[in-house]
């Protein structure tokens, strides 16, 4: 198999990059917006039970979708979250920002 294929909905197994994404699409419950959520490897390496929460906010207005995958890196349920809160601080904008600049 070369580092290029896909495999079960998602990318390859890290091939070196920092985020492993889901190709397989998941739908926000709440704009109708088609995710591909991307798990970055430091967060998935520390993973100790399953399914594992993984969060994503977009939107206007801002909302966010718990996407819960398991083991296999399967999606195996999507939530929404109809209200968010971003507390206003300088620790809390810089790690916006990381994950933002955070190459998929």
């Amino acid at each position: 198999m070369t580092s290029n294929t896909t495999v079960a909905g998602f990318s390859p197994a890290w091939d070196g990059h920092e985020r492993r994404r889901i190709l397989v699409q998941c739908r926000c419950p709440v704009c109708g917006a088609d995710l591909h959520p991307g798990v970055e490897r430091r967060d998935w390496e520390q993973v100790t039970n399953f399914p594992y929460r993984h969060i994503v906010i977009h939107g206007s207005p801002l909302h966010a979708v718990v996407v819960y995958l398991d083991a296999n890196f399967a999606v195996r349920g999507v939530e929404a979250g109809h209200s968010i809160e971003v507390e206003k601080n300088q620790d809390t904008l810089q790690e916006i920002l990381h994950k933002w600049a955070n190459p998929s």
